[in-house]
């Protein structure tokens, strides 16, 4: 939406007002009046397999960290309610964090990156959250094919250059 359209949520209107949204709104702004959030307890998340190389967009269930901020939405102002649409064993059952973005994502960009900033040996590289051999691996052999990399998996020519636009290599 246009900054303009989202806007209107915060004129005042004599109507009751109905916010449709995804997994974004949970660390959006506050908006005044909302007193119920009714919770799916689903979100859409980006998932790279290693193995064929691809992304998808997944909807899984969410994280307990994820519905509290939710269920925060609502009652910010004024008492508040939260309606969750699952089971209370399905809550149990929920991690309390979402896996981190760098263990489900394609790291070719972020191998690039760290090359050109003087990081060579990547496999040994203390991430916090470690992506894993085989996402690592994927993301070498992706810059070697794409020829950013050179036979020593250090920065070629090609690999500045992509580097500099950054955009994800394949699309470079």
């Amino acid at each position: 939406m246009q900054p303009e359209e989202q806007d209107r949520i915060f004129t005042p209107m004599p109507k009751r007002k109905i916010i449709v949204a995804t997994n974004i709104a949970e660390t959006s702004v506050t908006i005044d009046g909302i007193i119920h959030v009714i919770d799916s307890g689903l979100i859409k998340q980006n998932q790279f397999d290693p193995k064929s190389g691809t992304e998808q967009l997944v909807l899984t269930e969410h994280a307990l960290s994820g519905l509290e901020q939710r269920k925060g939405r609502a009652g910010r102002t004024a008492p508040g309610y939260c309606y969750r649409l699952f089971t209370e064993d399905s809550l149990k059952r929920r991690p309390m964090f979402s896996t981190p973005e760098i263990q489900r994502s394609n790291l070719a960009q972020v191998i690039q990156k760290k090359k050109k900033v003087g990081i060579r040996n990547i496999e040994n590289f203390e991430f916090l959250d470690h992506p894993g051999r085989g996402a690592i691996n994927q993301a070498l052999d992706t810059l070697r094919t794409l020829g950013a990399l050179d036979k020593h998996d250090n920065l070629t020519e090609i690999g500045e250059w992509l580097v500099e636009l950054s955009l994800e290599p394949h699309l470079g």
